[in-house]
């Protein structure tokens, strides 16, 4: 049997799988990233649907700041114990929602892709098929959502991210990374109608930061339907800022 006739035969058994379980999640199409072919490689999954796994090197970077994680408490697993992960959204929606989640440490290339269909709101991810045998502890892991807003921009969505019948947290909590060495990291939050709250430094962010580290954000518990994060910073002593629609709802 061909290469490609295997390829049709698996697509199609996927399909059949997914179709007769639709509670599970829809058929979704992966991101063409370089893996290596090993049983770790990112790649579709049939057990709870999704694309997940490791590729073989970066794909093209961000030169400013890159938003990697969103979420209600900090992410939260034992890959020795835990036997999954809940991605829980924060409400129920009528709108589609994308999972992702990425490795936070420059050099850990790990993705996880996951489409929520309308009015579903986990996702329960296996621990045992790629973050367990790749030791991803959950520091090094960062989770959000996404939705898409008008003028192709999209929204960040923050999610819970806990074994079942883990403890629930309040505080959202954001995770940036800068793509190039910067200094002077500052943020702040504001809505629609709400002034700016002021500039805050960012815990571990003073100097010169380096490229790929990991700056934690707490936005905190009051955070508006929708909240414009800014984070400023000097690149090469020039002045920059990014910003990230958050939508709590």
């Amino acid at each position: 049997m061909s290469a490609d006739r295997r390829f049709t035969l698996a697509l199609g058994m996927a399909l059949v799988t997914l179709s007769g379980n639709p509670s599970e999640g829809a058929a979704q199409s992966c991101e063409a990233l370089p893996v290596d072919g090993s049983p770790l490689s990112y790649r579709f999954r049939a057990n709870a649907p999704r694309c997940e796994g490791m590729y073989r090197s970066p794909v093209a970077g961000e030169p400013g700041m890159t938003l990697v994680s969103l979420t209600v408490g900090k992410v939260a697993y034992d890959a020795r114990t835990d036997q999954y992960l809940e991605i829980r959204l924060p409400a129920e929606v009528a709108d589609r929602t994308s999972l992702r989640a990425v490795g936070i440490p420059e050099r850990l290339y790990y993705r996880l892709d996951v489409e929520l269909g309308p009015g579903r709101t986990v996702f329960r991810l296996p621990l045992r098929d790629v973050i367990a045998p790749e030791n991803i502890a959950s520091d090094a892991l960062g989770i959000y959502g996404e939705r898409p807003l008008a003028g192709r921009q999209k929204g960040f969505v923050p999610v819970h991210a806990r074994p079942p019948g883990g403890p629930v947290q309040d505080d959202v909590v954001a995770v940036v990374r800068p793509g190039s060495d910067v200094s002077d990291v500052r943020w702040r939050r504001y809505a629609p109608g709400v002034a700016p709250l002021a500039w805050a430094p960012i815990a571990g962010a003073s100097g010169l930061v380096p490229a790929g580290a990991r700056l934690e954000i707490m936005l905190g518990r009051d955070v508006a339907p929708q909240t414009t994060l800014e984070v400023s910073f000097l690149s090469q002593g020039v002045p920059r800022a990014d910003r990230f629609v958050v939508l709590t709802r």
